[in-house]
This record gives C-alpha cells, structure tokens and sequence, in this order.
C-alpha cells in the first residue's frame, strides 16, 4: 500500500481529509490538560482486502495546546502503538491485514508533520505498508534480513513532499533509510552469503532531477533565483545520503573487488512542453470520437476514429507513432507525410525546430529502436523540449500543441541523450576502480565517443571471467582496463601514396589511386 497522509486541510492529494471532535467512548485515556479529541486512520489495502482502522487521540500535555499524537489500534490508550510530538517518527509496527482473503503482515511507521496548538492544522504522515514476505528470492532470506536491518521500504522519494503530504525533510530520511537498508542488506550478502555479484539500484536522483533540477538550473522558465540555495540544499543531501550508501557498500569490499557506480540518465529542465497527440490531430493524422481530452494529451485507444485515422501515438509517453494503413502503397504515402510534416514542423515562439530526428522505422534501429513492437516512425526532441508529463506540468500556458508548462520540471528520455546546459545534462555517468581497472583514466570522448548502456553487461561479465548473457549486444569498455590504449596518435610524415589517410583526410589535393588508372583520359571523355 503506498505512502499516504492525514490532515485537515483541504485539497491536498493522496491525503485523508480527516476531522477531530472529542473524545468519547474511550477506556484508559491518557492525560490532558485540553479535552482530548480523537479521529480515526484508516489503511486502505491496494489489493482487494479489509480496511484496518487505528483510533488516534490528540492531546495537550503541556497546557500550552495540543501537541501529542497517539495513534492505537482500538479505542483503549493501553493499544498505543506511539505517541509523537511534531517531527517525530514512530517505531516500526507490524500489522496483520486481510488481503485477498489472506491473513499477511506488513509493516508501517507514522510520523507527526504537523499540529498547531489549536489542533485545526494537521498533518500526520504515514509510511508505505510493506509485506514482510515476497521481495526475496530465496523466499527465507526476507526475514532475516528485516531482523537484522528492520522492515523492508521498497519506495522511498519526494513524491510526498511534491503533493504536499509531507516535508521535504521527511522524504530525506525516508530515503535515507531505504539506501543504507540496500547498502547493509547487500554488505552482508558479500561479508556473510558469499556472494560473488551484487548490485542494485537507488532512485532518489531520478525524483531530486524531476522535481528540483528546474530551481537549481537558470534555463529553466521556472527558476526563481531566490529559492536557488533550498533546491540545491536538496541535492547536497541527497548525494550526502547516497556517499554514505556507497561508504557502507565499500566496507565489505577488498584488494580483489572491482566497484562500479553508474546512471542510467541525467536530466535537463522542461522549456517547452508538446502536446503530440493534439499536433496529430490539428494536422489530420488523427481522429478522435470525443476531442475533450486532447488538450491534456489524452486519447484512449477506443476513443480514436479508425475510419479517419491515419496515424496515432498509443498510451504512454513514447517515441513512436504508429500508422493505420491498409495497404502497403498507403503505408508509404502516409510515413512520407508524417516525417515531412514533424521535420519542418518550426515552434513559432521561439523559431526552432522542436524535433531533432524524425526517422522511418526502417532507419530506427540507429535510435537503438526494432523489432515487432517498434513503431512506424520514431523521433526524438531537440534540447529543452519534452512531452507525455502533463500530469505534472497542469498543461501549457495558453493551450496550443507547444509553449512553455504551466509547471517546470525536468525530465529525460524524450530528448537526445548529448542534451546538456551548463549545469545538467541528460548524459548518465560510468565510474569503475579496482583490480585490473586503469587509475586516474577517463574516456576521451571526443575521440572515442560515450559508454553505451549495452557496454555495462559484458563489461562486468568480462571482469568476472564469465560469458555474457547470449541477449548482450554490447561491447566490452576495453579502455577502461590496464593494459589497453585505444587512443593512438595518427602518423603526421606519411609518403605521399599514403597521405590519404592523414589526420587532413582526403580533401581536393591528392588521389590515392592516382597512379592506377587514368582519371585525366576518363574525364576527358565525359
């Protein structure tokens, strides 16, 4: 069950609306110097299941205002699972739901965001609901690693703070505790399993990037100079946390354990947003039975007019339109069409060309696109325009298929993989040390290009002395291993034979082959 949070203000997402009115009915209450008041938390199961209520109270205890939450599991203070002031978590609970018509543990924490003295604001946050079986494999490695290192957190980011369930601080500890739980989950798998691989992945620079590199980076038309330092606080701690994971990781290694750390993606901040589908639609690609959802870039496959149809994008925020012919000369036509239409297609704000590559599907495998599900043409925008987040934008100032959203984010996958500012960049990042690794080595990439994503596998498989999986289609990185230089400085004093293949190139001067046929007699008879 994911995170969720209970208030009573209005109007906040993923929220209980919730009301406080005194306390009746109740056995064993706790001191007060103000009436306590009471409501009721409520789990919801996200699979079919029962519903598991905690009656809590709210209490004075210091005759200054309410300052105390205590949340039970019936109405009797003695089945106190906590009692919080503000800022405060409460321990793991472990808790049996009814899911499915199976009795199955999970385990939940709360914590008191806030109270005013008053009690008409407040806040309570309360952490995903996690299974306390099913997320190993062996299935009898799950508890005992949560013995050891307490309940397992599967998501942890700032999801909840950007809803305005909860701070900012929160999500960082909740972070924070899902790293170094990986960390020390996967130190012990090293030290004490024997282990010979371990890997794994956090997420938390995805959520800082999508909802903090706008307030950091001045491209963006989000930027507010004067709220720069609190984003930038938030990448601080985040790399603080992710240090510290690492730190933990590094201590089960030895003289014969090769590290590597690797991202998958960078970001750059949304300039312009693109509704697609409207774009497909206002240019006669597209026809839809009901238009109302156009304009959040919405249509569901069986709202769309295949009569009239030509070409449409199918749910989701891909790269892909797919073309509705019925035979293989208006298959043509059609693609021919599409691709003119997306290549010339100039924003008329700013003047520029919002798509870098428009290609047929033929040509997409050199976008690393194929196969069966691959659609009929791809493309891929130019730096600072993205599309398919309309849910976190609101929509586009002023409608139309392109401008600037009505909330500035940032994203990755829609762009090409070089675009950068001077402060981000969608490039991910390939750092390796230990044995047979080159030290203070890092890939001249104006001379032999990027790492590819493919490169990662068959790197490590080669490390290992293992055989990469037989689905790999990447290259080992040699040249970040000892003993490999695959950088060479080109010969300058060539002979003239061979001048050609100089640094110079070939340019009007010289013809290599000069001397085994008679160009001069052969242009002659031209």
């Amino acid at each position: 069950t994911p995170s969720f949070a209970y208030t009573t203000l209005p109007d906040i997402p993923n929220t209980d609306q919730v009301q406080l009115v005194p306390a009746q009915g109740w056995q064993h209450l706790p001191a007060s110097r103000q009436p306590p008041l009471e409501t009721t938390l409520c789990i919801r199961t996200k699979r079919p299941g029962e519903d598991r209520l905690f009656p809590t109270l709210f209490l004075d205890s210091q005759g200054q205002g309410y300052d105390q939450v205590m949340i039970c599991t019936a109405r009797d203070g003695q089945t106190a699972l906590a009692t919080l002031r503000v800022g405060e978590w409460s321990p793991w609970s472990f808790q049996t739901f009814q899911v499915e018509g199976t009795a199955v543990t999970g385990t939940v924490r709360f914590k008191l965001i806030e109270l005013s003295p008053d009690a008409r604001r407040m806040r309570l946050y309360r952490s995903q609901v996690m299974r306390t079986d099913g997320f190993t494999e062996p299935p009898e490695l799950a508890p005992e690693l949560i013995a050891r290192f307490g309940p397992y957190l599967e998501h942890a980011s700032d999801t909840s703070h950007f809803l305005g369930m909860t701070d900012m601080q929160t999500c960082l500890e909740e972070m924070a505790y899902h790293c170094q739980w990986i960390a020390q989950a996967g130190k012990y798998m090293l030290q004490e399993k024997g282990c010979s691989l371990f890997y794994t992945h956090i997420h938390l620079f995805d959520y800082i990037n999508h909802h903090h590199l706008s307030g950091v980076d001045p491209v963006s038309p989000g930027y507010d100079p004067a709220k720069a330092a609190e984003h930038l606080d938030c990448y601080r701690q985040s790399y603080i946390i992710a240090d510290q994971a690492i730190g933990t990781l590094l201590e089960a290694t030895d003289a014969e354990t090769v590290v590597i750390a690797l991202s998958d993606h960078g970001a750059v901040p949304d300039v312009r947003a693109i509704n697609y589908r409207k774009f497909l639609y206002e240019k006669g690609f597209l026809a839809v039975k009901d238009p109302r959802g156009l304009e959040r870039d919405e249509v569901s496959m069986d709202n769309i007019d295949w009569a009239k149809t030509k070409a449409y994008m199918k749910p989701g925020r891909g790269l892909e339109i797919f073309i509705n012919a019925k035979t293989p000369e208006e298959y043509q036509r059609i693609q021919e069409e599409l691709l003119f239409t997306l290549r010339t297609w100039v924003d008329a704000e700013t003047g520029r060309t919002p798509i870098a590559l428009a290609l047929p599907k033929r040509d997409a495998y050199l976008l690393g696109f194929w196969g069966d599900q691959c659609g009929d043409v791809v493309f891929v925008n130019d730096f600072g325009y993205m599309h398919g987040y309309f849910g976190e934008w609101g929509g586009i100032k002023g409608g139309g298929t392109i401008g600037q959203p009505e909330w500035c984010g940032a994203h990755h996958g829609p762009q090409l993989p070089t675009a950068r500012t001077a402060v981000a960049s969608n490039l991910g990042c390939f750092l390796m040390m230990g044995p047979g690794v080159k030290q203070g080595y890092e890939r001249p990439v104006e001379r032999l290009g990027y790492v590819h994503m493919t490169q990662v596998v068959p790197t490590i498989c080669h490390l290992l002395g293992i055989e990469p999986p037989r689905q790999a289609q990447g290259a080992v990185a040699y040249d970040f291993l000892e003993g490999v230089d695959l950088v060479r400085e080109r010969e300058t004093s060539l002979p003239e034979w061979a001048r050609g293949t100089g640094r110079e190139g070939w340019g009007g001067r010289i013809w290599v082959q000069k001397d085994m046929f008679d160009f001069k007699s052969y242009r002659g008879q031209q």
